[in-house]
């Protein structure tokens, strides 16, 4: 996802979560992600490396599906999951992006 602008905003009320992120544009960090505050996470396009986003939801969670939306596109994405953030699993296989949503 080098140099796609990702915007990403789930709803999360556990005072357990907590997240970090590769780069964000000012106002707009990893916490939005989970709060939604301020339209959600941005990623920096002008950032070095990979765009990515880190969700600790505190406790074991499932997800009814996931939309990530793309100010520009980015060649492919992927969701790994993890259960203690160390060991990582692909929740979902790297995909092209087609469009400017993508649903998982």
């Amino acid at each position: 996802m080098s140099t796609a602008s990702t915007t990403l905003t789930l709803r999360c009320r556990s005072s357990r979560s907590s997240s970090s992120a590769s780069s964000s544009l000012p106002g707009r960090g990893p916490a939005q992600a989970l709060s939604g505050q301020n339209g959600g996470w941005h990623s920096d396009p002008g950032a070095a490396g990979d765009a990515w986003l880190q969700l600790d939801f505190g406790e074991r969670r499932e997800l009814g599906g996931l939309a990530i939306e793309w100010n520009r596109s980015a060649p492919a994405f992927e969701v790994l999951t993890s259960d203690d953030g160390a060991a990582w699993a692909t929740g979902w296989p790297k995909r092209a992006v087609h469009g400017s949503r993508s649903f998982v």
